[in-house]
């Protein structure tokens, strides 16, 4: 859940009103998710598979990153992007 709060607030920092996802953002969302999954302990090889997913979901579900924003706390408590958790194990 920490990492997810991390996410979430770089999301606010990150995101200003663009209509999509553009290079920087992607590597900044990126990035901060490789540092809290790896804050919490997980070893790269699994940070990476997870941040991917995430990435790739957060993206999916929230083309626009103005709509990610605007949804910030459904991305913390969704299902589909809970999944990549997996990932960590």
């Amino acid at each position: 859940m920490k990492k997810y709060l991390l996410i979430a607030v770089c999301l606010c920092c990150f995101i200003s009103c663009k209509n999509t996802w553009d290079d920087d953002d992607k590597h900044t969302f990126y990035q901060s998710c490789m540092d809290a999954a790896k804050g919490d302990g997980h070893p790269e090889n699994k940070a990476k598979p997870y941040c991917d997913c995430l990435m790739n979901k957060m993206m999916e579900k929230y083309p626009n990153e103005s709509d990610a924003l605007d949804h910030i706390d459904s991305v913390i408590t969704d299902t589909s992007m809970q999944q990549c958790k997996e990932m960590l194990k």
